[in-house]
């Protein structure tokens, strides 16, 4: 029975060129996004992975240091891994790896030699926006209000300048640190202006997307 859906595919997969097509053409970008990324590979044996910080639709936030520098690592959910997937992953790093500004999370390095891809970045110990407001119950006084206010455009304003659009700016997204400087980050479905791949109008969360 193996033996015949195997030959079926096989016809199909003849019938429709585009499906191996699009097969092979993923695993080129994914053989040439690891190229790139290169320089940018960790020593994963010098992580050390402690507890799970947030969970997200396709990956999971842990903390951890990196030659005793504390770090967040986020892991690509094995249940997730495919090839598209992966391209992703790989998009968002190099994203991550070509920006330097304040108010945009710090990029470290990234593990994609392995089963499991991850993405290091600095801590943020002050976690992110939402949960500071929802969870911890905490009420922001005018002047942190402007600053938060201010440091978002400063960092939303260095993306666009670099052409690249991030797609899911929400306070989940926005990590607090020392001094109460809030960062950018989640960069899973940014996009370059000049990068390939359609603008879905409905990527995003649901709650957080501009009414048009």
């Amino acid at each position: 029975e193996t033996d015949g859906l195997l030959q079926q595919l096989k016809e199909t997969a003849k019938r429709n060129p585009s499906l191996s097509n699009l097969t092979s053409s993923a695993s080129e970008r994914i053989s040439e996004l690891q190229e790139k990324i290169g320089e940018s590979e960790f020593d994963r044996d010098l992580l050390q992975i402690e507890e799970k910080i947030a969970s997200g639709s396709s990956g999971d936030l842990y903390r951890g240091t990196y030659l005793d520098v504390d770090v967040a690592i986020k892991f690509l959910r094995t249940e997730h891994v495919n090839d598209n997937s992966k391209v992703e992953f790989l998009q968002e790093i190099m994203i991550l790896r070509s920006v330097n500004h304040e108010n945009v999370v710090r990029f470290y390095g990234a593990c994609t030699k392995q089963r499991k891809y991850l993405i290091v970045t600095e801590y943020m110990a002050g976690g992110n926006l939402y949960d500071f407001l929802h969870k911890h119950n905490n009420t922001l006084e005018l002047s942190l209000i402007l600053r938060i206010a201010i440091g978002i455009s400063k960092g939303m304003d260095y993306l666009h300048q670099n052409n690249i659009i991030h797609r899911d700016l929400k306070s989940a997204n926005l990590l607090i640190g020392d001094g109460q400087v809030v960062k950018i980050a989640d960069f899973g479905v940014s996009r370059q202006r000049s990068q390939e791949g359609d603008m879905t109008a409905e990527t995003g969360t649901y709650r957080w997307m501009a009414p048009e």
